[in-house]
């Protein structure tokens, strides 16, 4: 991200060309990797968002949105840019029509399509 943002400050004129002090720098190879929460995991997340919509500290479309990528498998950027016109209900699923791999359709299981049901709609939501 570093060598990202010295890059497009270069372009930008607020640092000289080729002053990327990361430029030389070997990135770090990531390893692909799955990681699921176990029941207990699983059980003490249900009970802090159970506590947040019960307590006004957090937002409601917070802790909804965690919901939705529990029970939808969706990516987070997926989530918190989807629009009302993407969530096709009479088909039971999302039509992404873009994501990190391109436009693609998320089946919702019953629990996630209940979730959306109560969502109230706004317009700059």
């Amino acid at each position: 991200m570093g060598s990202k943002l010295f890059n497009w400050a270069e372009r930008h004129g607020y640092r000289l060309d080729g002053s990327n002090p990361c430029r030389h720098v070997e990135k770090f190879k990531e390893e692909k990797r799955e990681r699921f929460l176990f029941a207990a995991e699983m059980a003490r997340l249900g009970a802090a968002m159970a506590e947040a919509e019960r307590g006004s500290r957090e937002m409601p479309s917070v802790v909804r949105a965690i919901r939705l990528l529990i029970l939808s498998g969706a990516r987070l950027p997926e989530i918190l840019t989807l629009r009302w016109s993407e969530v096709d209900f009479e088909r039971g699923c999302l039509r992404l029509a873009d994501s990190k791999t391109g436009a693609k359709v998320i089946h919702l299981n019953a629990p996630a399509r209940e979730l959306l049901a109560t969502i109230p709609r706004t317009e700059s939501n």
